[in-house]
């Protein structure tokens, strides 16, 4: 679900899944263009925008999913917004380069970073942050400047993810442990991915 949305009041991009994007299609009268879980849920943001600040609608929004959500999105001013609520997202600024990358994996980031900054050239320091699952990162557009926000909730319909997290956390991050047995994962009925 990468290709960008264009919603009302932004552009947008999710890698996920949203796992009740029929319930949420038949709870609202939004008028949809496709198919897609992500233009369900930009909608409901959109719905939610009309009436409060971005990041009060995403909180909103986010509450009212069930499923995973990893999103960037680009307002009329350029600005950009990153939020997740399962902590697969990645970013990294390089002020003096004025260059900002995101990813849903770390090793992407620091493989775009090494081919960026190829070898021989002089080291650069960059850090790569992750961004806590439910949490929204804003960047500037002028300076690049970065404010953090956190959900102040885990929404129930996420209760079960969050508890995953407490059987075997290094599961989130691939780079701590070998890649599971996928013969056990028990598969969505209407896509490939895993079902939540």
């Amino acid at each position: 679900n990468n290709q960008p949305v264009i919603s009302e009041s932004f552009v947008g991009v999710h890698n996920g899944i949203i796992a009740n994007a029929d319930n949420l299609k038949a709870l609202t009268s939004f008028k949809l263009d496709s198919e897609l879980d992500t233009e369900v849920f930009f909608k409901l943001i959109d719905h939610y925008h009309s009436k409060i600040d971005f990041n009060s609608a995403l909180k909103n929004a986010y509450n009212k999913i069930s499923g995973a959500a990893s999103c960037a999105f680009i307002d009329s001013d350029r600005n950009l917004t990153l939020s997740t609520n399962n902590g697969s997202l990645y970013y990294v600024v390089i002020k003096k380069n004025n260059l900002l990358l995101f990813a849903s994996e770390k090793y992407i980031l620091s493989n775009i970073l090494e081919k960026y900054f190829k070898k021989g050239q002089t080291k650069h320091a960059y850090s790569i942050y992750k961004v806590d699952a439910y949490s929204i990162v804003n960047i500037a557009k002028d300076n690049l400047a970065i404010t953090k926000e956190y959900f102040s909730t885990v929404p129930p319909s996420n209760q079960a993810q969050s508890n995953y997290k407490s059987i075997h956390p290094a599961i989130f991050d691939k780079t701590q442990v070998d890649y599971p047995n996928y013969d056990l994962v028990k598969r969505c009925s209407k896509c490939i991915l895993p079902e939540t």
